[in-house]
């Protein structure tokens, strides 16, 4: 019973600190990432909390020209498709995929040295959040069923405008 409390508690602190990113992780503004709860769920230093600022926009900044070329790249493939849709895209599709593959392999190297930061206690601590992260699918389907109940402040709400026209957590898939 005392592991299903504790896992309930991490879960919920999880949640709170996913629930209050904004689109697509962002923050409330678009490049600005809170980091209060997370600082907090860690128990981070300033001095660490500044060194990971400083590897997230070496990595914005390394990442970049590579995501610019996957949306020239994107423009280009929807462009061809729109005037022959029977073009052969392949070569577009795999420099796609390839540049696809060099930003996974930019953030893997950058996570890499993020977790060298960290304490052996905070990598615990950072690992109990990944497995709530794990678990946010079913949370997000247990809140759509009414099971729990979403966090505080939740972005849209569950159950708010979206939920109701079948596009909140929890919807059937579109088909």
């Amino acid at each position: 019973m005392k592991s299903v409390t504790v896992s309930f508690a991490v879960l919920l602190a999880a949640a709170v600190v996913f629930a209050q990113q904004g689109p697509f992780g962002g923050g409330p503004r678009m490049g600005v990432v809170q980091t209060d709860q997370v600082k907090a769920f860690l128990n981070l230093s300033d001095q660490q909390l500044k060194d990971l600022t400083s590897l997230q926009s070496s990595f914005r900044d390394a990442a970049r020209p590579l995501m610019q070329q996957i949306r020239e790249k994107g423009q280009t493939l929807r462009q061809t498709l729109q005037q022959d849709p029977n073009a052969d895209v392949t070569q577009l599709k795999a420099d796609m995929t390839s540049l696809q593959s060099q930003v996974k392999d930019l953030r893997a190297q950058h996570r890499s040295q993020s977790l060298e930061i960290l304490t052996d206690e905070q990598k615990t601590s950072l690992a109990s959040l990944q497995k709530v992260l794990d678990l946010m699918p079913t949370v997000h389907q247990a809140i759509g069923l009414n099971l729990l109940e979403g966090p505080e402040g939740f972005p849209g709400g569950f159950g708010g405008p979206e939920f109701f026209r079948g596009h909140g957590p929890g919807a059937p898939p579109k088909q």
